[in-house]
């Protein structure tokens, strides 16, 4: 799949507006209660354990297939068309996890019908100070996302530096701030140079990726 832009060349970075993290779950019917017991399983079972995704090359993939590859195990992708979908069938057992936004699996979680293992952003949440994050049991893993804002490449420096600006103003007010909340996210700016080492790191650290797992978009 070529996308008809290039989303570096073709894209100054202004500023990153948001954070948000996953969540690794498990359908409870599997017996490891941490994230080594897990991969543990993983590897006396090779194969065995199934994972759903929104798609195939879909974030939810890729931070499955990072942590398949940074843990050398076997674990068979499930590709959905969308992150609910992939939801029904980890409750129904169907498939064995999933790493997904907390908004699609915590209400799961509350209920009983899902369990975590950890997060992968490198910290421990402050809303959930008892759950490891993955980097935890495998070190240098994270597969947190973002949100920011780009103008068409040439737009003039000073107008970049102005909209950041704003950008920083705007996440530090209240109601905007709780309306993040409201979908576990988190306000977050970082201004264009922060912003653009961001992107190239997490492109350099997906294309290897998808690279070594030869993904290729339908």
């Amino acid at each position: 799949y070529k996308l008809p832009y290039d989303p570096v060349k073709d894209i100054t970075p202004v500023a990153m507006a948001a954070a948000g993290s996953m969540f690794l779950a498990v359908h409870p019917s599997i017996k490891a209660v941490n994230m080594k017991a897990f991969l543990d399983l993983s590897r006396a079972q090779p194969g065995a354990l199934r994972y759903g995704s929104g798609g195939i090359g879909s974030s939810t993939h890729l931070a499955a297939e990072l942590l398949r590859q940074m843990t050398k195990t076997e674990m068979l992708h499930v590709p959905y068309k969308g992150i609910g979908a992939a939801l029904v069938d980890l409750i129904g057992g169907q498939i064995q996890f999933y790493i997904a936004p907390g908004a699609a699996l915590l209400p799961h979680v509350n209920t009983g019908k899902l369990r975590l293992l950890g997060i992968t952003t490198l910290q421990r949440s402050p809303e959930f100070p008892d759950l490891p994050a993955i980097h935890e049991t495998v070190p240098g893993y994270n597969a947190s996302f973002w949100y920011g804002l780009g103008t068409p490449q040439g737009t003039p420096r000073q107008v970049v530096d102005r909209l950041s600006q704003e950008v920083a103003a705007i996440v530090k007010l209240s109601d905007v701030q709780k309306r993040l909340q409201g979908d576990d996210l988190k306000a977050a700016h970082a201004g264009p140079e922060a912003f653009a080492k961001m992107i190239r790191e997490d492109i350099e650290r997906y294309a290897r990726v998808v690279k070594a797992a030869n993904i290729r978009m339908e």
